[in-house]
């Protein structure tokens, strides 16, 4: 998701590939070691020191990328806060329901069932979010322009413009 490319695009906006270099070199080096350690514990082990790996590079990943620029983490926070913990929201509420209740379905079927269950747990929990009503109709608004082409706005002149 975003945590995965936003110190990429800071990178490549302020023309810093250079450190983008750097910092995937030594993430990659560390990344090799991760995985011939965990390579003693088969794929499992393995697929851990991936993990482990990914979650522990995250932060410091995007300290690197924000040193010397305009921005800091608060300010990536201040825009993924309400998506992250709606997802880890929705995810454990998806879990609680799968402890309770798991019906008898055919795989295929389960699958399309839990998304659809997933998607109506994480809109109903980023609505009760604070300020989630505005955003959910900003969404909303963007996606029904994307579909319907830009608005023809009336201009003061009597022209029409499309904005």
């Amino acid at each position: 998701g975003t945590f995965n490319v936003a110190s990429g695009w800071v990178y490549i906006a302020l023309g810093r590939t250079d450190r983008q270099f750097r910092w995937g070199l030594f993430a990659s080096i560390i990344f090799v070691i991760g995985f011939l350690i965990g390579l003693q514990w088969g794929s499992v082990g393995v697929a851990a020191a991936v993990s482990i790996i990914t979650c522990a590079l995250r932060i410091p990943g995007l300290m690197y990328a924000y040193h010397g620029t305009p921005l800091c983490l608060r300010d990536l926070g201040s825009v993924l806060w309400r998506p992250a913990i709606t997802a880890i929201s929705a995810g454990a509420g998806l879990f609680a329901i799968r402890s309770a209740y798991q019906p008898d379905l055919p795989v295929g079927v389960r699958l399309i069932y839990e998304g659809v269950l997933y998607v109506a747990v994480f809109v109903l929990i980023w609505l009760i979010l604070p300020g989630g009503r505005r955003s959910m109709k900003g969404i909303l608004r963007l996606v029904r322009e994307v579909r319907n082409g830009p608005a023809v706005v009336e201009q003061e002149d009597g022209a029409s413009a499309t904005g």
